[in-house]
């Protein structure tokens, strides 16, 4: 891989140890803790949400209704099951209800922050990131949003 591209050079060991970390020991213990939130674009990807909100909108809507409809998929002795599928499909592509605003639908997804949300992906964090600011974490926010027009 990083003969591909330098940035990743020497990376995969530490993909790979990060990955059998947050699988976690015998013991179930884990140096790194698996999600307790499901993961959302800007929490784990706030680059991607400033260049693009909206697609991080879709991206968040489109992994929860993977989330539903595995859990529809999973639960047993279901009778109704293709009914519940066309019902999950039809309240995600509903454009009249349940529908956020941007602030509602940031704060949502940063609640928990990204520690809740998996841990970062690549690089150490040393400590939480919830309730600081941008500038706080040495992090360049260039997206100069507009409000409702």
């Amino acid at each position: 891989v990083g003969q591909l591209d330098p940035q990743f050079a020497g990376k995969v060991p530490v993909t790979i140890e990060r990955y059998w970390s947050k699988v976690g020991s015998d013991t179930g213990m884990t140096m790194f803790p698996v999600p307790v939130d499901m993961p959302s674009v800007p929490a784990i990807a706030p680059s991607l949400y400033s260049e693009a909100p909206q697609a991080a909108v879709i991206i968040d809507n489109l992994n929860m209704l993977d989330a539903a409809v595995a859990d529809i998929i999973a639960y047993p002795n279901l009778e109704n099951r293709d009914e519940l599928l066309e019902a999950a499909a039809d309240e995600f592509t509903k454009d009249d209800s349940n529908v956020s605003d941007e602030m509602t639908y940031l704060l949502s997804a940063l609640r928990g922050g990204i520690f809740n949300q998996g841990g970062p992906a690549i690089g150490d964090l040393g400590r939480s990131e919830r309730n600081r600011s941008r500038e706080a974490m040495d992090m360049i926010h260039t997206m100069i949003m507009s409000g409702p027009q």
